[in-house]
């Protein structure tokens, strides 16, 4: 009787309460569903883990008490279950896809007791319906969440920032967004955040990303790029489509009214390569257009555009053209930064450059303002002036001007008022100079007749004072008389 009832005793089980837990993954990443028991347990029971299919259960790992494991056949590759020292009894399963999904239960057996845990799956996924769509083509976005969770809705974050505000999710398991024509703006991390209610507010369940590439133009990426340039130096307008493109048809053309308007001619184009390939080479995807030499005239709106995959892509970009005027007035010298678009500059800076014998460049802030006013400039000013300007990106670009004449032009203005005086006596001497040139030369002519006759000379000197003494012979004899 003793015996049996032994026996009895041996077939009864303590069914503990049952815990239950969340796990939300990535499609693709390795998921961790959690079983955890007693670590002070040295006893090792058995372990089973199960996933519920409607009213079915499937055996997905069984480990006997004996360490004899069972893994169901189309798992084996990608599941794995054990317990360690620590009581961890966790599931693992690799390469997550949507089809893994659902509740899953870990049963074990350990000394008469019965502990279960449920877990529940979800599989988050970010997709795009191409994978590198064409510039001006249509893409869905897609982010879905299997199970998706109850009340649940999402927003959509492009590179950090929010592209849309959250939605509820759509057939109760997904949203998905349609763009319609596909730019470089649309490029960039896309970021689907899952969010739950909890107490009146909401919480992040799970967030997922995907990057995603658009095919075309990637340099500039939109029409409102400014390339800014100083006068007499070059400029190269990009114009760079994706790597191992081969665009056909290419063209240049100047959008904005002005003397070279119109179609640029295809024997002015220049090819510039990128900086990364070697010099002198041809790279077919790059078509940027090279200024060898900016003038003032240059500045306006250009546009590229070419063909690729039979489909017409353009992009827009603005010239703007620097240069820095001078003016001298009451003794100061006035330098303007002016530039043909200041629409992106935000602020200005006027700084001296100056090198020492080593050639090492020192810089000091000399100006804050577009207007730089110099008062007396003498040659200790001389050097470079640079004008800096800053827009929301930062610095834009610089120009340079010169200023070793500055002492000059303040005492060409300087000495204005006696410029009448100057010319006054410039004009007397220049007189003197020709009334002497003038005497001379009718000298020189008189000597140049007489030169040829030196006899006939002789004889009218002869007869001059031949006559003079006969005047004297004639008078002598009359007083005589």
């Amino acid at each position: 009787m003793s015996n049996v009832l032994l026996l009895l005793l041996g077939m009864v089980f303590t069914v503990a309460g049952a815990e239950k837990s969340e796990v939300v993954v990535l499609e693709g990443t390795t998921a961790v569903l959690p079983c955890v028991l007693d670590p002070r347990s040295k006893q090792s029971g058995a372990i089973h883990w199960t996933k519920s299919r409607g009213s079915d259960l499937t055996s997905l790992c069984r480990r006997q008490k004996s360490g004899l494991m069972y893994l169901n056949v189309g798992l084996v590759q990608r599941v794995r279950c054990s317990r360690s020292e620590l009581g961890d009894c966790s599931l693992h399963i690799s390469r997550v896809t949507a089809e893994d999904a659902g509740e899953y239960k870990c049963t074990v057996q350990e000394r008469g007791r019965v502990t279960t845990t449920d877990v529940t799956l979800r599989v988050i996924r970010v997709s795009f319906s191409t994978s590198e769509p064409l510039e001006g083509g249509f893409l869905n976005v897609s982010c879905s969440v299997t199970p998706w969770p109850e009340n649940a809705k999402i927003k959509w974050l492009l590179n950090g920032k929010e592209r849309q505000s959250a939605i509820s999710g759509s057939r109760g398991r997904d949203t998905e967004r349609r763009i319609s024509s596909v730019s470089q703006s649309d490029a960039g991390n896309w970021t689907c955040v899952v969010l739950t209610p909890v107490n009146r507010s909401w919480k992040v369940l799970v967030e997922a990303s995907e990057l995603l590439k658009v095919k075309g133009i990637e340099m500039p990426q939109n029409d409102a790029m400014m390339v800014y340039a100083a006068v007499g130096s070059s400029a190269d307008l990009p114009c760079v489509f994706t790597e191992g493109f081969s665009p056909y048809n290419t063209t240049w053309t100047r959008l904005s009214k002005g003397s070279s308007a119109g179609q640029i001619p295809s024997s002015h184009l220049v090819y510039v390569p990128l900086p990364t390939a070697p010099r002198n080479s041809s790279i077919p995807w790059d078509r940027s257009l090279n200024v060898p030499m900016v003038d003032i005239g240059d500045g306006g709106l250009y546009m590229c555009s070419a063909r690729v995959q039979n489909q017409k892509m353009e992009r827009k970009m603005e010239l703007v053209t620097v240069q820095v005027s001078s003016k001298i007035k009451h003794n100061t010298l006035t330098l303007t930064c002016h530039l043909s678009n200041p629409k992106e500059v935000t602020k200005y800076e006027w700084v001296r450059v100056t090198y020492d014998i080593h050639g090492t460049a020192s810089v000091r802030l000399v100006g804050a303002f577009r207007d730089l006013s110099l008062a007396n400039p003498e040659e200790q000013d001389a050097g470079e002036l640079a004008c800096r300007y800053y827009g929301s990106r930062g610095l834009l670009g610089n120009v340079t001007y010169h200023s070793h004449t500055m002492g000059g032009l303040y005492r060409e203005k300087g000495s204005s008022s006696n410029k009448g005086a100057m010319v006054v006596g410039f004009g007397i001497l220049s007189l003197l100079v020709v009334l002497i040139a003038l005497q001379m030369y009718r000298n020189h002519r008189r000597r140049k007749m007489i030169m040829p006759y030196p006899a006939l000379e002789t004889i009218v000197h002869s007869n001059a004072n031949e006559q003079e003494r006969n005047r004297a012979k004639q008078k002598k004899g009359s007083c005589d008389r």
